[in-house]
């Protein structure tokens, strides 16, 4: 039996984090590497924050790219998890 990884856990709750729920596509409105962050539109136009550790991969994002993204809260703000270029 494996056991929870209780530290991730803890770390995402200190982070205000919830688990993303639902997976959308979208585009990268602004993503600024230098300062870590950036911000993604999905399908309906809401606006999601993403940080760099929630990119899969080493990505370089350029406006307008398209992307696949889960949606999540954070700190009661709409956020992107597990963001990643549309193939």
């Amino acid at each position: 039996m494996s056991r929870p990884n209780w530290s991730r856990a803890r770390n995402d709750l200190l982070r205000g984090h919830q688990i993303p729920q639902t997976r959308h596509t979208g585009w990268i409105k602004f993503h600024c590497p230098d300062r870590h962050f950036g911000f993604v539109v999905d399908q309906s136009g809401e606006q999601h924050f993403f940080h760099n550790g929630d990119v899969v991969g080493d990505c370089q994002f350029e406006p307008g790219q398209r992307v696949t993204l889960a949606t999540g809260q954070s700190l009661g703000r709409p956020c992107a998890k597990s963001v990643r270029p549309s193939e």
